[in-house]
């Protein structure tokens, strides 16, 4: 399990990081129909920074992360896009879910993590969780993408202990737990 949790420590900790905290070069990006309007939208990433430079390459790469965004997330229409020298991500937040999808410079995905509330978590999921740790109540998950490797963070709680799980390959671990003070 230590092995897994390595390469996840950046994501993990990406996670608590707020939009705020990355570069203030922020697009607001309403859908677009065709990535290739996307001229204005990459020269607003660096608008901010003198020093920068947009290239037509740049423009390509933007228009490669929005296409592959666009196909995994139609539905989102309210994105917030962020960039900085290494990476470009988007921030969204629909129906009580958090969504983060991280890019390289390149428009290459890296990662995906999806915040929500515990009544979100998959049937099949929650079963899961619910029978090995029967009286607790699912608070709240994150799902990580990344590369093949999905995984599942869960808080759970009852009246007297604070559970975060992990769920990877149909396996539930505890990863850390507290008890309430009384």
């Amino acid at each position: 399990m230590k092995k897994l949790l390595t390469p996840l420590t950046a994501v993990v900790l990406s996670l608590f990081i707020s939009p705020s905290s990355f570069s203030q070069n922020t697009v607001n990006l309403s859908r677009f129909s065709q990535p290739a309007n996307t001229d204005s939208s990459v020269a607003g990433l660096n608008a901010s920074n003198p020093k920068s430079k947009t290239s037509v390459s740049a423009e390509k790469y933007c228009a490669r992360a929005l296409k592959h965004f666009n196909g995994l997330f139609p539905a989102v229409t309210n994105a917030r896009w962020y960039a900085d020298n290494n990476t470009i991500s988007t921030y969204s937040m629909q129906d009580s879910v958090c969504t983060r999808v991280c890019y390289n410079k390149k428009g290459s995905w890296l990662h995906t993590s999806i915040s929500s509330p515990g009544n979100k978590l998959a049937a099949t999921k929650r079963a899961l969780v619910l029978n090995n740790f029967p009286g607790y109540t699912i608070m709240g998950t994150i799902e990580i993408h990344e590369q093949q490797l999905v995984l599942y963070f869960v808080n759970i709680e009852n009246e007297r202990n604070i559970k975060q799980l992990i769920i990877y390959n149909g396996n539930v671990s505890i990863y850390d737990e507290f008890e309430r003070a009384r």
